[in-house]
């Protein structure tokens, strides 16, 4: 589950979260090309994050910062793939970028016990998950 950052958004009183994503794994690669294979053996495109040569980044205007420079972004993220190659292959369980549902440190509290650091996390029980995907969902809806 991806959560923003903790603060005022439009809306909702006081500091919050937004549930933004939750993704489920399945398939890990030790690498971009062995992923990119994974894909294309399955007649689908390769995602623009993961990086094989041919697979062009998607322009700026799809980022959080789109005043930069395309090329030094697409090196940057090159870079991290020498340090780091493996790859997760995900499905989209709930997605809402225009406008996510609020998650509250109560909320928190409720499915937790207390309130876990988000920016990184701990792993958390199946249980946990599903109680946030829920959560999201249900409040995606109104």
């Amino acid at each position: 589950m991806f959560l923003s950052v903790k603060r005022a958004y439009p809306g909702h009183p006081g500091p919050h979260r937004r549930a933004v994503a939750a993704l489920e794994v399945l398939e890990q690669f030790e690498s971009h090309k062995q992923a990119a294979g994974w894909y294309r053996g399955r007649g689908r495109p390769v995602p623009s994050n993961c990086l094989v040569p041919g697979n062009e980044p998607l322009s700026l205007d799809h980022t959080a910062h789109p005043m930069r420079d395309l090329r030094e972004w697409d090196l940057g993220y090159w870079a991290r793939t020498r340090r780091n190659g493996v790859f997760l292959a995900c499905r989209v369980l709930f997605r809402e970028l225009t406008i996510p549902p609020v998650v509250t440190d109560d909320d928190l509290v409720a499915i937790f016990g207390y309130v876990p650091a988000t920016l990184n996390p701990p792993r958390i029980a199946a249980e946990q998950f599903d109680a946030l995907l829920v959560l999201a969902k249900a409040r995606s809806a109104k």
